[in-house]
């Protein structure tokens, strides 16, 4: 796993949904074209073969920790994001193999893997940080405006 990909890094998610109260369904989402308003990207960490295997078994064990004005809001592991994020990737590719009428995964093409917490609301003046415990993947700082 992890071939063919250059580099991993935290990846801060802003979500947005035009739907009053944040209430709809999954199918509304999907059709809505999910609830991606923005995302942040923290520094790359190359992967090469003197990593690769590290960060596979890595990427399925690490914990997550949100936190909201220092404090602790959830957290989360690699493992909620189908058992492992190299394997979300691994599935995508081999989705779109399956449909050759689209193109298959490209290089330079950035790929997120799915969320290890829940969306949480924000105010203006917030700041939400992300720590990747085990990962060695360098956190993020992110103040809302």
């Amino acid at each position: 796993m992890l071939h063919g990909v250059e580099w991993v890094a935290a990846g801060f998610e802003i979500v947005q949904s035009h739907f009053p109260d944040w209430k709809f369904s999954a199918a509304d989402c999907a059709a809505d074209f999910g609830l991606h308003g923005a995302i942040i990207v923290g520094k790359p960490i190359p992967v090469d073969r003197n990593n690769r295997r590290a960060l596979v078994g890595l990427l399925e064990s690490f914990t997550l920790t949100l936190r909201r004005r220092g404090e602790v809001m959830e957290t989360g592991t690699g493992a909620v994001v189908l058992g492992n994020p190299a394997l979300a990737i691994s599935h995508l590719a081999g989705v779109l193999a399956q449909q050759p009428q689209f193109p298959a995964l490209a290089a330079d093409e950035i790929i997120t893997t799915g969320t290890l917490t829940d969306a949480w609301p924000s105010r203006p003046g917030e700041i939400w940080s992300s720590d990747y415990g085990s990962l060695g993947v360098p956190g993020i700082e992110v103040m809302c405006r």
